[in-house]
């Protein structure tokens, strides 16, 4: 598995999707292009691909839907969305438009900075509502 935290930079010399791999805990560019990094890392051996965006990690806005697609699209192996998610239709976005097998939901979880966290049976029952397929919660 590959976890690649990414920044949208724009599209400039050596980024041509405009987005550019972060190391350090976000902190360091690498002057690397996102897609380039995950074709890569699948041509060295990734099983899948956590695409974390630095830009929404945390904002409960939602995942970064246009590079999460990018990546699903360039490689060949399941695509994990990451950062931003705040709601059921958040990951349903990344699931559908974004084309995510998976997404991480971290913060719905048990952030102290969002009024009230959800549980994963309401998650589980929101995505089916909003036609999602999935196991089925079981008491």
């Amino acid at each position: 598995m590959l976890s690649t935290q990414v920044k949208h930079v724009g599209i400039r010399d050596g980024i041509p999707s405009g987005y550019e791999v972060f190391i350090d805990g976000a902190r360091l560019a690498t002057g690397l292009d996102a897609l380039d990094w995950v074709r890569r890392a699948e041509d060295l051996g990734a099983g899948e691909i956590v695409v974390n965006s630095i830009d929404r990690d945390g904002t409960g806005e939602g995942y970064e839907i246009e590079i999460t697609r990018a990546v699903a699209d360039a490689v060949n192996v399941p695509v994990i969305a990451s950062g931003g998610a705040g709601t059921a239709q958040h990951i349903a976005d990344g699931l559908t438009a974004g084309a995510a097998q998976a997404a991480i939901i971290s913060s719905m979880l048990y952030s102290p900075r969002v009024e009230r966290n959800s549980t994963v049976r309401e998650l589980k029952d929101a995505l089916g509502a909003l036609g999602v397929q999935m196991r089925p919660w079981v008491d």
